[in-house]
């Protein structure tokens, strides 16, 4: 999938199970893999324009870091099981604003708008805005979420 591309890392939790992409052919390949040995049908593709289904129901948790594809967020919502929480970190506008990363701004949250993607969860923990971060020089400006699907 095109839009998929960009993953940092999205990660589903069920138990052991782990579904991720990357940037690389050689991962997607792996991890295409890797769901298939574990009974899932569904690939993590480059050439669909449409977010994946990630099934209705199945994961207690999902965890997405620095991963911005907004098609793909009630997919994620719709995968949670009923009181399955996600925890959600990505850049906010500011970040690229402020230190031109990422580059294309559409990669970044506005003010307010993962509380408006995920308005029919219960959140639990929500904050944006400047935060240190050991792996950079600066601070970085970052939208952080923890809500329960209710």
């Amino acid at each position: 999938m095109k839009k998929l591309l960009g993953i940092v890392i999205l990660s589903l939790l069920l138990s052991n199970n782990l579904i991720a992409g990357n940037y690389s052919k050689q991962t997607l390949k792996y991890f295409n893999k890797w769901l298939l040995k574990n009974g899932h049908n569904q690939y993590l593709e480059k050439d669909s324009d449409d977010p994946p289904s990630l099934g209705e129901n199945e994961y207690t948790g999902i965890i997405v870091f620095y991963y911005l594809y907004r098609p793909i967020i009630p997919n994620i919502i719709k995968a949670l099981k009923l009181g399955g929480i996600l925890i959600y970190e990505t850049f906010h506008v500011d970040n690229h604003h402020q230190y031109n990363h990422p580059r294309r701004k559409e990669f970044c949250l506005e003010d307010n708008e993962l509380l408006h993607l995920t308005s029919k969860m219960h959140i639990l923990h929500y904050e944006e805005g400047q935060h240190q971060n050991q792996a950079e020089q600066h601070p970085v400006f970052t939208v952080r979420l923890v809500a329960q699907k209710v």
